[in-house]
């Protein structure tokens, strides 16, 4: 059976939140019944003691996947850089539940529950897409990785980066292509002016960025992006933007600070 949890969510939210009233109403009901055998059934709705304590419970469960979901759902802003941590920390959550005495009677919803959810996390780790979003973030990038996944797998990531990166790069600097194909990924060439890709890729991880509350990622890179030509397509700069963007940065932060729009040209790819 299909069943949706969100509106679960809200149906048990307000049901526990009115549990007299409901208990009531059943009771009503029950009284108004017609035959003796139509109140029985009727009373037998009524929750027991017992019984609401496990709507508060289940209840519960479903706040941490209501949280996961509202971290990456927007219908305004782009929010998949969110989709695997919160994977996790939900998964985290539940597999908390499932040993604790206290959620007994939901330990086999919840153990299975957790597998899925793996399977879920297993498969996001290996989208290209959802890797990419997290590196796009400009307070993000390697940090959750670096937190929770291993050596090789952190490997892995900043391999599928660079491939991303150089291909990009030389999409839109056709001039400055590298021109050494036999050389290794593993090198170390960022000093090497045949690779200037690879100097940028990591100037750009090593860099510490603010994103004001108020700025979406989408917004961010539109007026960072005269820095990080790269990643991103050819899109003239909002004066707007920026002013919003400086406004968020300490006077003595200079080095976060954009220079105004003078020569509306420059910010053209």
């Amino acid at each position: 059976m299909k069943v949706q949890w969100g509106l679960s969510y809200v149906m048990l939210n307000h049901a526990e939140s009115l549990c007299p009233y409901v208990d009531m109403f059943v009771y009503v009901l029950g009284a108004k019944a017609e035959t003796p055998d139509k109140h029985r059934k009727i009373d037998a709705l009524s929750l027991s003691a017992n019984e609401w304590g496990r709507v508060g419970m289940f209840y519960s469960l479903l706040s941490h996947a209501d949280k996961a979901q509202q971290a990456f759902s927007s219908a305004c802003v782009p929010t998949l850089f969110n989709a695997i941590p919160s994977i996790k920390s939900l998964h985290t959550a539940w597999n908390s539940c499932s040993n604790k005495l206290k959620y007994i009677a939901f330990h086999p919803a919840l153990n299975a529950a957790c597998e899925k959810l793996n399977d879920y996390y297993k498969k996001t780790s290996d989208s290209d897409a959802h890797v990419f979003a997290m590196l796009l973030h400009p307070t993000k990038k390697m940090n959750y990785f670096k937190k929770h996944w291993d050596d090789n797998l952190q490997d892995e990531v900043l391999i599928f980066a660079k491939i991303i990166f150089k291909e990009r790069y030389e999409l839109l600097n056709e001039e400055c292509a590298d021109t050494d194909s036999d050389k290794s990924d593993d090198e170390d060439t960022s000093a090497d002016p045949s690779w200037p890709w690879l100097a940028k890729f990591q100037w750009y991880l090593n860099t510490s960025d603010i994103l004001p509350e108020d700025m979406s990622v989408v917004e961010w890179w539109g007026v960072r992006r005269t820095l990080f030509v790269t990643a991103i397509g050819s899109y003239p700069l909002d004066q707007d933007l920026i002013n919003r963007f400086n406004e968020t940065v300490d006077d003595k932060s200079d080095v976060y600070r954009l220079p105004d729009i003078k020569d509306k040209s420059v910010f053209w790819i």
